[in-house]
């Protein structure tokens, strides 16, 4: 702590009359009146001030440490269908969708029968021809076409389709020997008689 005083000059004049009027009155009391109030002033001049610390350095904001890097995307990899596709063995693939197949079958027989009936044969062969692309190792699908070759009057076509038959129509005596009628009709029509009278004997029971 220091003291300054901050008005000493503006009361040296002051003091150094009071303290010369005293003494000339030689008044003892009236000296230490004087003497005491000069001194009073003095001691009203004289302000202390507390030292002023030096204030700290402001604080720097804490700096938080970087995120952990995040770690690296997981990829998923589907491993590749290595089933293998089934193995039919002494038969066919069964054909897909065969409930729908079969339906679109009966309903071109269907047709087919109405329009021979009609007499519209170059129709019904139409029709025949999309239920074989259909079902192609129907037996009885080729013997109606041939059937229908030959009201056309088309023996080469007819007999070809009818021999077709006969190929898938293994165990089906039935249909096989009305093939052979078919085939029997056919020759006669190309003037083949006894090729015709060959095949008619194969069509009896």
């Amino acid at each position: 702590m220091f003291c300054i005083l901050t008005s000493s000059q503006a009361f040296l004049p002051f003091a150094k009359a009071a303290v010369s009027a005293a003494f000339s009155f030689g008044n003892p009391s009236m000296i230490r009146f004087i003497a005491l109030f000069v001194l009073l002033l003095l001691q009203a001049g004289c302000v202390t001030t507390p030292s002023r610390e030096p204030l700290p350095p402001p604080r720097q904001a804490q700096q938080l440490p970087p995120p952990p890097p995040s770690p690296p995307e997981k990829r998923i990899y589907s491993r590749p269908d290595t089933a293998k596709p089934p193995v039919y063995h002494g038969r066919s693939r069964p054909e897909e969708g065969g409930a729908a197949t079969g339906g679109a079958v009966l309903a071109l027989l269907t047709e087919a029968d109405r329009q021979l009936g009609a007499g519209q044969t170059d129709a019904a062969v139409s029709t025949l021809e999309r239920a074989v692309r259909i079902k192609p190792k129907s037996a009885e699908l080729w013997h109606k076409l041939a059937r229908a070759r030959l009201r056309q009057r088309q023996p080469d076509q007819a007999e070809n389709l009818a021999k077709k038959s006969n190929v898938l129509a293994r165990g089906e005596p039935g249909l096989t020997r009305r093939n052979w009628a078919i085939i029997a009709q056919a020759r006669r029509l190309k003037g083949d008689e006894q090729g015709a009278q060959d095949a008619e004997r194969r069509a009896e029971p």
